[in-house]
């Protein structure tokens, strides 16, 4: 309830919190997904639509944590395809729900982990795969302090494919077993999705050329990008910036310090006048159409050191320049080889006249940026087969038997 007065929680489905479902079970094969945050069920989605196209009998219950990847969810499932929230980790609300919904399957994206929840489905004989296992450093800490704990709770898996090589050794120490290396599912991941009538608003608001973006920012990192876009105006007044908070919550709290740099600016969605400094998106589900209309692109989350980074390839698929900061850990390896391919560029150095430098350097130069972008397009094109590698491993369990042509 607390969380529901701070925004973190929709008050009108408060009750699947506590195992109370909303609608009826559907009849038949029900394969359960878990994601906890947008990422994940963004990369649901490919998963969730070859369940579908493998049995036309089957359906899909998703479920997250957060506000924004139920809206999200909402504009973007397929038919048989339905969301509730996961229930809060007690022993009671995972039988509730457990009780209605039923799952023939459950596969769990990631590594967030609910004990009650999971120890339920396995008294229930629930077959449970662990997809895309990934862990932070301080993770891994965390359950190496608490060894019988971590055992316990991975063992309930039938299936585990780590993203990285980090994550197959430290299940296989948890495991005592052998854990190989699967990929990271999210380099598999589809492109984003746009719309013209997208891409023709971010044109009646802010033009369509000139245009960089910096995608998913979090708290400290507007006002350099801010600053950033001040010193890149002074140089070429026709440059447009496009700034997309990782939580859109943010927005008024942005727009003030826009206003106080003295930027024109426009809003998503808000009519404004042609020709705006900044176009501050506050809209889920935007990223694709952003993505479309910039030439660069710098990746958010990456300019802090408590950060650890946000996914490259989804730009890359847009063909997009890429610029980065140094902090990734999320996706180091993934960093690391498109660095090394100069697919993506990494600034070690992120003061604003540092970034501006560099987006001016881009702008400057269809030829420097292009390289880079076409690199890192041809990147993720060869990255498109771990899809089919999870899909023979998910063969096993999921029924073939109404395949659709």
């Amino acid at each position: 309830k607390k969380r529901a007065k701070e925004g973190k929680e929709d008050p009108a489905r408060l009750s699947e919190r506590y195992g109370i479902a909303a609608r009826p079970r559907p009849d038949g094969t029900l394969i359960w997904i878990h994601g906890a945050s947008v990422g994940e069920t963004l990369m649901a989605l490919p998963i969730i639509e070859w369940i579908l196209r493998t049995d036309k009998t089957a359906h899909v219950l998703v479920t997250s944590g957060t506000v924004t990847s139920a809206e999200l969810l909402q504009k973007r499932l397929p038919a048989r395809a339905l969301h509730q929230y996961l229930p809060a980790d007690t022993p009671s609300y995972a039988e509730k729900f457990l009780g209605h919904w039923q799952p023939n399957l459950c596969l769990w994206l990631e590594s967030d982990i609910w004990p009650n929840i999971l120890r339920a489905s396995k008294r229930r004989e629930i077959p449970m795969l662990l997809l895309n296992a990934r862990f932070s450093e301080k993770s891994r800490k965390g359950w190496a302090k608490r060894p019988k704990t971590a055992k316990a709770l991975f063992s309930l898996f039938d299936v585990t494919l780590p993203a990285d090589n980090a994550a197959a050794i430290f299940l296989s120490e948890v495991l005592e077993r052998d854990i190989e290396t699967f990929g990271n599912l999210k380099m598999g991941a589809p492109p984003l999705p746009f719309s013209q009538d997208d891409i023709e608003h971010i044109d009646k608001q802010i033009g369509k050329d000139h245009i960089w973006s910096a995608a998913s920012t979090h708290a400290g990192e507007d006002e350099i990008i801010l600053a950033a876009h001040c010193s890149v105006l002074e140089s070429n007044p026709n440059a447009r910036l496009i700034l997309v908070p990782r939580h859109p919550e943010r927005a008024d709290a942005i727009a003030q310090m826009i206003t106080d740099k003295g930027l024109s600016f426009a809003r998503w969605g808000q009519d404004a006048p042609h020709g705006a400094a900044v176009l501050l998106v506050d809209k889920m589900g935007t990223l694709g159409t952003v993505f479309r209309a910039s030439e660069i692109v710098l990746m958010g989350g990456s300019l802090l050191p408590h950060l650890r980074g946000h996914n490259p390839l989804e730009p890359a698929h847009m063909n997009c320049a890429i610029l980065s900061g140094p902090y990734v850990s999320s996706f180091e390896n993934l960093y690391r080889d498109l660095s090394t391919l100069q697919a993506v560029k990494p600034l070690n150095d992120v003061s604003s006249d540092n970034i501006a430098a560099h987006v001016l350097n881009w702008l400057s130069s269809d030829e420097a940026h292009q390289r880079y972008a076409k690199k890192a397009q041809s990147f993720v094109a060869e990255k498109q087969e771990i899809m089919m590698k999870l899909t023979e491993r998910l063969s096993a369990f999921i029924s073939a038997k109404n395949r659709l042509d």
